[in-house]
């Protein structure tokens, strides 16, 4: 191994470095790729998050790429950097992470030789990358860093495949880029965007653009007091604004209660569409006094069956058992955790808040945060929105436990809405549940709209039934496409019930009629054939 200070010193730039990883080596190796003091290195929330992250990995080895290119800076820096009186360097120091350990002499000698099951062991062992810019503070850049795949309760669906090439050699990570804020070209708001839009920028195909063109679009048109230049923050209509100038259609959430906000998080998440949380911090000293706001990008959540819904209502959905959600802060680092809080002494006497590593002191949370609203960059084909569809499957299911309870059927419903894909629910279908659906052929070769909202219908833990919706119609016409029945043997008569107690409802409440899930049911059989389903 080599020191960090030996490789460094007399700007002994060669191509490369091989480091042990440990927290020195790390520190040292910071200090002397950017302009920041020891001592801003060694407090830096991104730095400490980043290394301790790393280090639960089993993180064994650094490898220095020197004089790498990075293009979302290259556009920061020619738009401020390169126009300022001192001189700041366009070119960035790229670290490479690896869970093997090797040195120096072995990378040589693997480019000498070309062994290809030395490469193969290289690559597997290969956790990501991060640039470090040669700046006095700002200076963690474009960071890919593996996730956690050993818990089946953690779900990162925005995650994409980032390959890059060293020296020949192809190097891949599943991750989704994430930086820290720079001040002087954008705002902890343009950071979470840039991550936003790495992943929707492969999922919609648009360009995926650099912290200071964002800002520039998202401030556009914005009535501003100063100058856009050094940037400090953005509003929700500039993050709008922002969204629509790369050809998306910015959908904004108000959150009412955390279980709004769990489902609409899962319900876009499942098709792989990340979101910007922007809420309010609170100090626990100040108790109800807002310190500041901010935004990070959510890109996923964890499952806790154990988890118990607050103020779910009426309607019992799976996104209710989220405990937590998993995003890009850049004040913190990537995939930070935000835990769900319920206890009032804690979150200055409201009813629930969020967890945050925002300010984090000594391993003491310092805030705890509020969420205001979301905002989903949307293709702008996915007209149909998230309240739409759980206003229409809440009043449905008011109904059922009103006509079920006047039987004395002491039936639990469960359902699980998401925003999905035509091309991804046909190959779970084909892929997955073949065998336990009916004639899947039928729905297989039906031409279906590009997006669709799923609803499955849940009985004692048992899928009954999954209930596609189009996502593309206009908002005021929504559209029941098609049912999908599960094989288990109590799902047929549970849908035969389900199909009379829709004509029952419309029989008695003709205002029901109104309601999608009614219409569709109470259409699908003669109501006196299958009365007595209903009383048995």
């Amino acid at each position: 191994m080599f020191s960090s200070k030996a490789y460094f010193s007399d700007n002994n730039f060669s191509p490369f470095c091989v480091l042990e990883f440990n927290k020195e080596n790390f520190e040292t190796l910071l200090k002397c790729c950017t302009l920041a003091t020891q001592e801003r290195i060694s407090e830096k929330a991104q730095v400490t998050y980043i290394y301790e992250y790393l280090k639960t990995f089993g993180t064994a080895t650094i490898l220095i790429e020197s004089n790498y290119l990075d293009k979302a800076y290259l556009e920061d820096y020619s738009e401020y950097y390169v126009k300022c009186f001192k001189k700041y360097q366009r070119e960035v120091n790229r670290l490479h992470f690896f869970t093997q350990k090797f040195n120096k002499a072995d990378i040589k000698q693997l480019l000498n030789t070309g062994n290809i099951e030395e490469i193969d062991s290289l690559k597997s062992s290969y956790l990501g990358f991060t640039t470090i810019k040669k700046l006095p503070d700002c200076f963690v850049g474009n960071t890919c860093l593996k996730t956690f795949n050993d818990l089946d309760s953690r779900h990162y669906s925005t995650l994409r495949d980032y390959k890059e090439n060293l020296f020949g050699i192809d190097f891949s990570v599943k991750a989704l880029a994430f930086q820290e804020q720079d001040s002087t070209v954008s705002a902890c708001a343009t950071s979470s965007l840039w991550s936003i839009f790495n992943a929707t920028g492969k999922l919609f195909q648009h360009s995926i653009l650099s912290p200071v063109e964002i800002t520039k679009l998202a401030t556009e048109h914005a009535s501003v007091e100063t100058r856009i230049f050094p940037n400090k923050s953005l509003n929700f209509k500039m993050i709008a604004q922002a969204i629509k100038n790369i050809g998306l259609e910015p959908y904004k959430i108000q959150v009412a209660s955390s279980s709004i906000l769990k489902a609409s998080i899962y319900a876009y998440l499942k098709a792989k569409i990340p979101m910007l949380l922007g809420f309010g911090l609170y100090s626990y000293d100040a108790k109800s006094e807002l310190e500041i706001g901010h935004a990070v990008a959510c890109i996923g959540y964890n499952l806790d069956e154990k988890c118990k819904p607050i103020d779910s209502g009426s309607l019992k959905l799976c996104s209710d058992k989220i405990d937590k959600i998993y995003v890009h802060d850049d004040q913190v680092g990537p995939y930070a955790k935000m835990e769900f809080i319920y206890d009032k002494t804690e979150t200055c006497g409201y009813q629930w808040a969020l967890s945050t590593s925002y300010g984090l002191h000594n391993g003491k949370h310092q805030y705890i945060s509020l969420p205001w609203a979301l905002s989903i960059p949307l293709y702008r084909n996915i007209r149909i929105p998230f309240e739409n569809i759980y206003k229409e499957t809440n009043i449905f299911n008011r109904l059922l436990h009103y006509f079920t309870k006047q039987l004395n059927i002491g039936w639990e419903f469960e359902w699980d809405i998401y925003l999905n894909s035509a091309e991804q629910l046909k190959f779970n279908i084909l892929n997955k549940l073949v065998d336990k659906i009916e004639k899947p052929e039928e729905f297989l070769t039906n031409s279906i709209p590009s997006y669709i909202w799923c609803c499955e219908l849940i009985k004692d833990k048992e899928p009954i039934m999954n209930i596609v919706f189009d996502a593309t119609d206009i908002e005021h016409n929504l559209n029941l496409l098609q049912v999908i029945k599960y094989k288990e043997s109590s799902a047929g008569q549970f849908y035969n019930i389900i199909v009379n107690l829709s004509r029952r409802m419309y029989e008695m409440l003709p205002e029901t009629m109104y309601n999608q899930y009614v219409r569709w049911f109470s259409s699908q059989s003669d109501y006196s054939q299958q009365k007595s389903l209903i009383t048995r």
